[in-house]
């Protein structure tokens, strides 16, 4: 236990930093900005000072990136992962057991009505799609912590 820092199983901590990592790696070229026209998106956007769509090419999408704001006010990219991107991010590693896990650690809710872990979610300009929704807080795992 010294060694690895928690008491843990090792399984919980690599689907966690699995996850964290592909994001880590991946965040700016393989999600898709989430633009939503009916929002107050272009305002945040002029704040960011990020391109227009137009601008951004996705090679590869693993997902969507959604900008949200938390209830102090600060921001924060929330990301919706693919089921391919999914199996990506946790390649050598059940993913079933690991989407549980991640799961009851509350990165990931819980399975829709139907049992599904994917949620049906309405992506703008590309009609319903089945996506995974990483909790943010998985960003401040760190190694070893869960």
């Amino acid at each position: 236990m010294a060694e690895r820092g928690t008491a843990g199983a090792r399984e919980d901590m690599q689907a966690i930093v699995a996850v964290r990592d592909f994001i880590q790696r991946n965040g700016s070229s393989r999600f898709e900005v989430w633009h939503d026209p009916s929002s107050q998106e272009q305002d945040t956007r002029e704040r960011l000072q990020i391109p227009p769509i137009e601008h951004i090419r996705t090679i590869n999408r693993a997902g969507w990136k959604r900008w949200q704001s938390a209830e102090d006010g600060i921001g924060y990219w929330q990301y919706h992962l693919t089921a391919d991107g999914m199996r990506e991010a946790l390649q050598g590693l059940n993913l079933r057991a690991a989407v549980k896990l991640l799961q009851q650690h509350g990165y990931l809710p819980p399975p829709d009505r139907q049992g599904k872990a994917p949620h049906a979610v309405s992506v703008p300009g590309h009609g319903k799609i089945r996506l995974y929704r990483v909790a943010a807080s998985i960003m401040m795992a760190e190694d070893g912590l869960v």
